[in-house]
């Protein structure tokens, strides 16, 4: 199985995809590292709770149609082909044979249901033809995978009114602390993938490092809402993979840096939250120091 995984700027630099909480795109270049080559995940529940994120960040992934899910539990990367592209000798062919068998791929490289007469499933689900409809129904979110489109039979209303709260919540941004769910990860994972391993101390939200950005760094401007910086959280979650005592250096150097407080208001390239992210690693080794 190939180990290089590609992300495209089509997709994952799109309306539709920042405008997700930052959980949820960092959870989605998680789940595309741990994909097979094919883009399909047998265990994303077991990847979800090792990285610390919540339900509603995968079923987000699913109601915008960045992932399709199965009834087997198995979700596949939507915009599979887009993104990867793996040569026939080094590809590893999915044990999801059931599953791949209800797609097809088009033009984009974008998975779509499949139907029996040999047309792809139409977005809509008001729309669909019956054999479209007995398909659908053998996911288990019932999902349509359209861009950004949800079908009234896509997916139950009670998740829909979930997710669109959360989705609403993280937009107004987040100014205290907030109680948030924490699960032990599963053990029992599917043994086709290796999921990252994370100790307990480093299951950190994108909305966790705010709150301790805001308590510590108070000389900085207030993190009122991720929006702006999602792309900021979504790299340090995904790449950095800092405990909560990492962050909390990282913040306290900042804040105690007579340096990069006197950049604050700099014209070019101001010192802010988003800064701090990018230029975390020289922070934490002291380059900034007094």
């Amino acid at each position: 199985m190939a180990n290089r995984r590609m992300l495209n700027k089509t997709v994952v630099e799109s309306d539709p995809f920042f405008e997700m909480p930052a959980d949820s795109q960092a959870l989605y270049m998680h789940l595309v590292l741990n994909a097979d080559d094919e883009g399909f995940v047998g265990n994303p529940e077991t990847i979800r709770r090792m990285t610390g994120f919540s339900k509603d960040s995968l079923k987000l992934l699913i109601a915008k149609g960045f992932l399709i899910s199965f009834q087997s539990g198995v979700v596949v990367v939507t915009h599979w082909e887009m993104q990867n592209k793996i040569q026939p000798s080094r590809k590893t062919k999915t044990i999801f044979t059931d599953e791949k068998g209800l797609l097809i791929v088009d033009e984009q490289g974008k998975y779509l249901i499949f139907n029996n007469s040999s047309e792809p499933c139409q977005q809509d689900a008001d729309k669909m033809s019956e054999e479209c409809q007995r398909v659908a129904d053998k996911t288990s979110e019932q999902v349509s995978i359209g861009k950004d489109s949800i079908g009234k039979d896509s997916i139950d209303k009670s998740s829909i009114e979930k997710v669109e709260d959360r989705e609403s919540i993280d937009n107004r941004g987040y100014g205290g602390k907030k109680e948030r769910e924490r699960k032990e990860p599963n053990e029992t994972s599917c043994p086709q993938y290796s999921s990252p391993s994370y100790p307990q101390s480093q299951q950190l939200t994108a909305n966790d490092i705010v709150d301790l950005f805001n308590d510590i760094c108070t000389t900085y401007p207030t993190v009122d809402g991720i929006t702006q910086y999602s792309t900021a959280l979504s790299n340090s979650l995904m790449f950095d993979r800092y405990s909560k005592a990492d962050y909390s250096t990282i913040f306290q150097k900042a804040e105690q840096s007579s340096n990069l407080k006197a950049r604050t208001h700099d014209e070019e390239s101001p010192v802010d939250f988003g800064w701090i992210l990018e230029h975390s690693k020289e922070i934490k080794d002291g380059a900034f120091d007094n």
